[in-house]
């Protein structure tokens, strides 16, 4: 630990846990970014909090809060103090009747629910993961899919937040509030969430039913019933194929019962791995992706379309509203005006399937890039929320409607959220992320949209400040004056949120390197850069982030509707006949096969073996996955989702090339990776000197800082020695002082003891001759008086 570190924390000796580690990794969930942190820093009360921010102040050090690290993007990374809150994180009080309960802001979502449905509770709406703690959550505009709900922040209604000033506040609707609409969305900005009073509704079920339409009927029913056919409504949009499953749950008193299929179903470990390898794949050979689109929906849903495809279940809502992530992956999410949403998902399927006039679903998409080459997986996850209505108690009676500064909903009526998701498989990244998610971007910004705060996206500080206006001044305002120094700023918050013209604050993190890492990701560096060596960074970023010993059952990692990895078992069309089984197998192996060659060719960098291997496998793979979804097909009605056409591989500008030209494009980009290896292992060869010098500089400052410390704790000794023969010689001193005073007291007592006695005896002598004398003389009476009365 840096020395002074060490000495403010001498300095403030007060008795309160400093529960700090220097040797922790940083890395998002979807092993996106990666940081090494100065300090990893784990408090478990509001007190530690606060000494934590003191210290920070004092030692001028950035403070970053992160909890899960589900946020894709390099919002939580730092090279300075990193603040993880998850052993913050017990239930303060629960009101039964009033639904209000109290946390400690880093218990996790599905904490949270699994210690309300004890008491008979529950959190009214999710989004489609429990996985992020609640403080994350409400800090990056969180939401679920309802008209009927507003986003996740709408039922907080109180907060303690600890400021740069290591003063903790409480700020609610009636209370600061213009602290509490910039803390509902804080972005890590403000200071440190400790607590939060949400308001929970009494626990319930709901009965939900998916199907599979083609594009056409969802656009017919946009403005019917598509989003009030249940309380909570959601859509998965397939571009290539032109379909799109929409799911909907409504509340419900019945029984629970498990998923109902009535299509083939794909939802188990087999078709986990099935769609990983396939991506794999597709990130060396990109033009097969529609047809793993094709091929995936259709052993996951069916090849038809309607009723036949529904499938039901009823479950606990907080099973019921969660899905699973599947792979590592990059987000781009976007908030439009729902009355836009049509026209946003005709315009993106025509610019991606690159549609002519004289196609059916054709419209003028008007995006200013080519989509020649570029191909993608899907789906489009398509949400809805309302946040202009009005708020109520469980009671019935309303409360006041608080909206954040920073909510990327619409203001004038019901938000589409529009989810362009990317998989990483095996942590690389798509060929085709940029141009994708540029053309994403400019749609969206042209339909009045607002990106999502956590997710991937390029959008400058110029260009938020005109969406946001004068409610981001307002935000801006409140966190200058909550944290003047910037303790709670990094490169994320100037790059996309700061005014450009501010100046550097005073303990503003400035990134001053990215270095990608060996196995996929970026490493992110601040200006404190960490100590750590390369090797150790690579051997961390192998081990995922903890989360709770107490995983939930209900957890978003184990559900309903994509490929849920946790249902071990074989899928009911890989069980229906012995001829399936042995296809399956056979796919799975050849699956393996191919994306184990792969990455041993990516590692040898021989161009001749992975063209060999990705041909061959290819064929193969491709004959049994087409054997395998015939039989599925096989007298199905109203088969909407016909094999897409073969796809010829297209250069950078979008013409179609010859197999040799393929050849030589391959053999030119491992060519390429060769080169590129052999820089990245003299850059490592550099790097590595240069963390020997600075190991080696650190060592001799540890030393040194050893040795001052154990000289002061030698003076320290030898002065509490002293301090203590001092103390002893006046005990002495005093006992001895004491024991004279006792002997003449009790030297006093013995002589007032005597004189008593004699005293006494005296007194009885006195008596005794008085006596004597009284009876003498009694009798000289006696006698005289009787000598007279014989002389008488």
């Amino acid at each position: 630990m840096d020395p002074v570190v060490t000495n403010e924390l001498t300095k403030l000796d007060d008795g309160i846990a400093f529960r700090a580690s220097p040797d922790h990794f940083h890395h998002t969930w979807a092993r996106t970014f990666y940081s090494a942190p100065e300090l990893y820093i784990q408090p478990q009360s509001e007190e530690e909090v606060e000494k934590v921010i003191t210290l920070a102040r004092r030692c001028r050090r950035r403070v970053t809060t992160v909890g899960s690290g589900h946020s894709p993007s390099d919002l939580t990374c730092t090279s300075s103090w990193m603040m993880n809150l998850d052993k913050f994180n017990k239930i303060l009080s629960i009101d039964r009747e009033t639904g209000l309960v109290t946390m400690q802001a880093g218990i996790r979502l599905f904490q949270l629910s699994e210690e309300l449905d004890k008491v008979g509770l529950a959190m009214p709406n999710l989004g489609s993961i429990n996985e992020q703690s609640i403080a994350g959550a409400i800090s990056t505009g969180t939401h679920g899919s309802s008209l009927l709900h507003s986003i996740l922040s709408s039922s907080v209604t109180r907060l303690r937040i600890t400021l740069a000033n290591s003063q903790t506040v409480t700020c609610s609707p009636e209370e600061n509030e213009d602290l509490f609409r910039a803390a509902l969305c804080s972005l890590g900005a403000l200071g440190v969430i400790t607590e939060i009073t949400f308001l929970a509704v009494p626990a319930f079920s709901l009965h939900w039913k998916q199907t599979v339409y083609p594009h056409k009927h969802v656009f017919d029913e946009w403005n019917n019933n598509l989003w009030t056919q249940g309380e909570f409504v959601r859509v998965w949009w397939y571009p290539y194929t032109r379909r799109a499953t929409v799911w909907h749950a409504s509340k419900t008193t019945e029984p629970p019962f498990d998923i109902v299929h009535t299509a083939a179903s794909f939802d188990s470990s087999f078709g986990y791995h099935v769609y990983h390898n396939l991506l794999y794949i597709a990130q060396w050979v990109p033009r097969i992706l529609p047809w793993v689109e094709w091929f995936i929906t259709g052993m996951q849903f069916g090849f038809s379309s309607g009723p036949k495809t529904t499938t039901e279940a009823i479950q606990p809502s907080r099973q019921a509203l969660l899905m699973d992530c599947l792979y590592s992956q990059t987000v781009n999410e976007w908030a439009i005006p729902l009355r836009n949403g049509p026209t946003a998902l005709r315009r993106l399927t025509s610019w991606l399937n690159q549609l002519q006039p004289t196609d059916p679903e054709y419209v003028e998409h008007g995006i200013p890039y080519s989509a020649k080459g570029l191909w993608v997986h899907a789906p489009i996850e398509v949400r809805v929320s309302d946040t202009t209505i009005g708020l109520k108690n469980n009671d019935g009676s309303s409360r006041k409607s608080v909206r954040p500064h920073l909510d990327t909903s619409a203001k004038d009526g019901p938000t589409l959220y529009l989810n362009a998701t990317l998989y990483r498989p095996y942590n690389m990244d798509p060929p085709c992320l940029a141009r994708y998610y540029q053309a994403f971007e400019y749609l969206m910004r042209e339909l009045d949209g607002r990106p999502h705060w956590a997710k991937n996206f390029e959008t400058t500080n110029e260009e938020l400040k005109e969406m946001y206006g004068d409610d981001l001044k307002s935000w801006l305002n409140v966190r200058n004056e909550a944290d003047p120094e910037g303790m709670f700023v990094g490169a994320w918050h100037r790059e996309h949120i700061l005014d450009e013209e501010q100046p550097r604050l005073a303990l503003e993190e400035a990134e001053v390197d990215r270095k990608p890492m060996r196995k996929g990701g970026v490493e992110i560096f601040g200006e404190l850069a960490s100590t750590m060596t390369q090797k150790e960074r690579d051997e961390a970023g192998d081990t995922p982030i903890p989360v709770s010993e107490n995983v939930s059952s209900y957890s978003s990692q184990s559900s309903f509707d994509i490929l849920n990895r946790s249902e071990a078992a074989e899928s009911q069309w890989l069980s229906n006949s012995s001829t399936n089984g042995t296809k399956g197998k056979g796919l799975a192996e050849s699956m393996e096969q191919v994306a184990a060659e792969s990455r041993e060719a990516t590692e040898s960098a021989t161009p001749a073996a992975t063209i060999a291997t990705l041909n061959s496998s290819i064929s193969s793979i491709e004959a049994v996955l087409r054997d395998l979804a015939d039989s599925q097909t096989i007298g199905s009605e109203n088969t909407s989702s016909s094999t897409p056409e073969s796809f010829s591989f297209q250069d950078k500008s979008g013409e179609t090339i010859s197999k040799s030209e393929e050849a030589a494009l391959v053999e030119e980009f491992w060519a390429g990776a060769a080169a590129a290896k052999v820089e990245e292992a003299a850059r490592e060869e550099a790097a590595a000197k240069e963390q020997a010098v600075k190991e080696q500089v650190a060592k001799e400052e540890a030393a040194r800082a050893a040795k001052e410390q154990a000289e002061k704790e030698q003076v320290a000794r030898a002065a509490k020695e002293q301090a203590e023969k001092e103390q002893a010689a006046r005990e002495e001193a005093a006992r001895a002082v004491k024991e004279q005073a006792e002997k003449e007291q009790a030297a006093k007592e013995e002589a007032a003891r005597a004189a008593k006695e004699k005293a006494a005896k005296e007194q009885v002598a006195k008596e005794e001759a008085t006596r004597a004398a009284k009876e003498k003389a009694e009798k000289e009476k006696a006698e005289k008086e009787k000598a007279e009365k014989e002389k008488a």
